[in-house]
């Protein structure tokens, strides 16, 4: 670090990102997604890409805010880089219930690498149909933002008791 440098701009871009802050760049990209779809040439895989982009990002913002609440580190995050299925398989154990399909349509989103493709081979054979990805995103905000609408469970003044007791005991 120089002279000039301040711990805080060596901190990553998003690390210290609420959820509330993640949820509502995700909506910004959900936003910008329903804007572009209307822009497509019909036949034309390229002028889909950015649509593509954008509702992946979408999908990943909400699936960090989502893990952020849970007490997810952001730098455990950020080690999942844009692999929607690791994301998922994290978002199981905090209780995000997501249909079959949609499960099945984000592991094969990372897969397919999706993600690098919209950026980089939008003419790539294996893509998402756009409804099923505007159905994906669709899902996984509803239920993201359901959950964290729900206040976390608290700790009983008994149940805190019990656990300093124990502690103490030990």
């Amino acid at each position: 670090m120089s002279a000039n440098e301040t711990a805080t701009e060596r901190i990553y871009p998003g690390e210290t990102s609420t959820a509330g802050e993640l949820v509502a760049l995700a909506d910004v990209f959900g936003r910008a997604a329903d804007a572009l779809i209307a822009t497509r040439t019909p036949g034309s895989s390229m002028s889909t890409a950015p649509f593509r982009l954008l509702c992946i990002h979408a999908i990943e913002l909400y699936l960090n805010a989502f893990l952020r609440n849970a007490g997810q580190p952001a730098p455990a995050i950020r080690g999942l880089q844009h692999n929607l299925a690791a994301r998922l398989e994290l978002t199981d154990k905090y209780g995000l219930v997501l249909r079959q399909k949609t499960r099945e349509h984000l592991t094969a989103v990372s897969e397919n690498r999706e993600y690098l493709v919209s950026r980089y081979a939008p003419d790539a054979a294996k893509l998402s149909q756009l409804n099923r990805l505007q159905a994906t995103l669709t899902e996984v905000r509803e239920k993201v933002l359901k959950k964290l609408s729900k206040p976390k469970p608290k700790k009983s003044a008994r149940a805190l008791v019990a656990v300093r007791a124990a502690s103490s005991a030990a």
